[in-house]
């Protein structure tokens, strides 16, 4: 990963941008709002999924999102994607800190 991030850097800024943000989206977005949905199962979902995404992208002003009754993965493969957010966040602070 952390390879990945410099040759993104180097290539160019505007990929690196779009990385970052399939990052946030696909990573952390779907870890975040798994882990609120499993803590508060009754919860209203797709507020939470908004919600989620608004923590990720903080100009998103959304109240309901629906989207996430396309991600089987929510239901048959929960937490997949935690490890790996792990270690890109991991990695983004290691390279912030440099």
């Amino acid at each position: 990963m952390e390879i990945e991030i410099k040759l993104l850097k180097r290539i160019q800024e505007p990929l690196y941008q779009a990385y970052l943000g399939e990052i946030l989206l696909f990573s952390f977005r779907n870890t975040l709002f798994e882990i609120e949905l499993y803590k508060n199962p009754r919860t209203d979902v797709s507020k939470l999924y908004a919600e989620s995404f608004n923590r990720c992208f903080l100009k998103a002003k959304q109240k309901d999102n629906f989207l996430y009754l396309l991600d089987e993965d929510i239901i048959t493969r929960p937490f997949t994607l935690l490890p790996h957010a792990i270690a890109r966040y991991q990695t983004f602070i290691r390279e912030k800190a440099k």
